[in-house]
């Protein structure tokens, strides 16, 4: 079970979203997600009265409408929201997003990484531009784009 929160940082005056980790489940049953989101919260002492709400993806224990991690969590934060499907939720979201990108983009940044990593002499050239642009710094990776838009 992985755990994020997003607040409101007056000192940056931003929302901020950080990890706060994991943990290792080995039955995942409403009530014991319950109690180890609970048992988890009061170990990073954040109070469980001033959560608004929680993203999951979509499985019945998690977000289903009768016995469920959310339906426990409401029976006591009643005012928590449900944030359900976050993953294909931000999939579509990046896909409507592209559509009003040129598709010339989406093509020069594939094929961008395709011609460099074909050719070493590209990659030699790619490197020493990059440490003549900005001071001598090692150029990032050029990884490959994933066919899931939103993890790209």
């Amino acid at each position: 079970m992985a755990f994020c929160i997003r607040y409101y940082n007056f000192t940056q005056s931003d929302i901020v979203t950080d990890f706060l980790g994991f943990v290792e489940i080995e039955k995942a049953t409403a009530d014991i997600l319950k109690n180890i989101f609970i048992k988890f919260l009061e170990q990073s002492k954040l109070n469980s009265k001033n959560l608004m709400g929680i993203g999951t993806d979509g499985a019945s224990n998690l977000c289903g409408r009768n016995h469920s991690l959310f339906t426990l969590l409401k029976e006591s934060v009643l005012n928590v929201v449900l944030v359900k499907c976050i993953c294909y939720s931000l999939n579509l979201c990046a896909a409507k997003a592209c559509k009003e990108l040129p598709s010339t983009l989406e093509f020069l940044i594939r094929e961008s990484r395709n011609w460099f990593s074909h050719s070493s002499l590209r990659q030699i050239t790619y490197q020493s531009l990059f440490a003549a642009l900005y001071d001598g710094k090692k150029p990032p990776k050029l990884v490959q784009l994933s066919t899931t838009r939103w993890l790209a």
